[in-house]
């Protein structure tokens, strides 16, 4: 769970430290991205509006999920 201010972009650096490539997906702030094995990437977030917005790991959803939260 990751708490943003709510009406501002902000940066998300996601780190995939498997030796697998994964996928950082959230339907509710439409991101869907493809990050290679110990590999990083940066995204532009944002604005969101106040509200919780869920986030998975597409290949591994049933334990790797969380929430960034706008307030």
């Amino acid at each position: 769970r990751l708490d943003v201010p709510a009406n501002v972009k902000f940066k998300l650096v996601v780190k995939n430290l498997d030796n697998e490539r994964a996928e950082f997906e959230s339907k509710r702030m439409k991101i869907e991205k493809i990050i290679a094995a110990n590999a990083e990437t940066t995204l532009n977030v944002g604005p969101l509006k106040p509200g919780e917005y869920p986030f998975v790991e597409e290949f591994h959803e049933d334990v790797a999920r969380g929430a960034i939260v706008a307030r």
